[in-house]
Formats: C-alpha cells, sequence, structure tokens
C-alpha cells in the first residue's frame, strides 16, 4: 500500500498561492489525496497550479528544520546518484561515476541523524552505507546506481516511510547485487556457528 500525502484545500495559503501547513491526516471529505512523486494540479484563487512533493517542504518558517536539512542532504544525493548514472550512460566514464558516488558516499553519515523521522527512513539509510561499504571501493554497475537512486528518491518523497516499505527497496538493493548486511555480520555469524559446533 502506498503511502499518501493529505493536503487540507482549506489550508492557510501563503500570498504565493503556496499551501503553508499540509496536514498528514487519514482523508476526510474536502480533501485531495496525493501519492508521493506525483505532480497535481489544482486550483487556488482560480489559477491552475502544478504542485510537487518537494514544494511540501519549502523552506520557511515554522517548518522542522531536522527535515530541511534531511531533505538538503537526500536531494544533493539524488543528484549525485543521476550524475554518475549519465557518466556511465551518455558519456562512458564509469571513473566519473564512481566520483559521483563516492562524493554521495560521504555525506551518509550525516544522514544517520536523522534517523528520528522515522523507522524507515533510518533503516534504508542503515542498508545504503552498508550496501556502499560492502563494495570495497568496487565500482556501481549502472543497475546499481539505478537501484540507490530510487531509494533515495523514496526517501526524498517520504521522508516518513514505514519500515515494510523501506523493506522493500532493501530487496531491491539485493535483487542487483548488493549486500545491506553490515560486513561486521559475517564474522557475527562465523562465532555463531562457532559456538553451535561446541
Amino acid at each position: 500500500m502506498a503511502e499518501s500525502v493529505i493536503i487540507k484545500p482549506s489550508g492557510t495559503v501563503s500570498g504565493n498561492g503556496m499551501i503553508a501547513a499540509p496536514a498528514f491526516t487519514a482523508p476526510q471529505p474536502g480533501q485531495l489525496m496525493v501519492q508521493p512523486g506525483v505532480e497535481i494540479t489544482f486550483g487556488l484563487r482560480g489559477q491552475p497550479r502544478v504542485l510537487k512533493i518537494e514544494d511540501l517542504y519549502v523552506d520557511e518558517p515554522g517548518r522542522p528544520e531536522i527535515l530541511l536539512k534531511a531533505q538538503a542532504l537526500i536531494v544533493s544525493g539524488v543528484q549525485r546518484m543521476e550524475a554518475a548514472r549519465r557518466c556511465i550512460a551518455e558519456d562512458e566514464d564509469p571513473l566519473g561515476a564512481d566520483y559521483q558516488v563516492t562524493l554521495f558516499q560521504g555525506d551518509i553519515p550525516e544522514l544517520f541523524y536523522f534517523s528520528t523521522l522515522s523507522e524507515g527512513f533510518s533503516t534504508l539509510v542503515v542498508a545504503i552505507h552498508d550496501a556502499l561499504k560492502g563494495r570495497e571501493g568496487a565500482p556501481l554497475n549502472v543497475d546499481q546506481i539505478n537501484a540507490v537512486l530510487r531509494c533515495l528518491v523514496r526517501l526524498r518523497d517520504q521522508p516518513f516511510m514505514r519500515y515494510d516499505t523501506a523493506l522493500d527497496l532493501i530487496d531491491d538493493l539485493q535483487a542487483v547485487g548488493l549486500s545491506t548486511d553490515p560486513p561486521e555480520a559475517a564474522a557475527l555469524a562465523e562465532i555463531l556457528l562457532d559456538e553451535g559446533d561446541s
């Protein structure tokens, strides 16, 4: 089941026509349900307007600072992974792609700070971190870049992600050959196997 963002058309509208306070509640009569990542058109003051999910988290007073900082890092990660994909697909430049992935990888530890946004958010960030760390410097192929990019787009669009949604995305990472288990897990498994044999 897809997560949704609910916008109350009767919400406070700022001078530029933006809805200032979207509600994250169950849909009720008179509300519009928006699927993440979908552009919608609706009229405010008789003017049609296209609203992207990113517009819900604009930098304005009263927005949670933690959400704005997390979104900025995720948007940067999306841009870096898109650049990596372009390097491979268009420019046939695997070194350029690896450079972009490495720059993104350097930002991942800072995303740990935002783990309080949701359990799904923190779970997926850890999985992406472990998947890239587990490559031990080996470059990602285009399918792996696309899988990481899909995860980042979902984090951008659904920062309050449910845990089961994160698990589905982790399955996508594993399906392209990325191991989301931390490197320490192999050593722990050996210890547990040795103790079991005793």
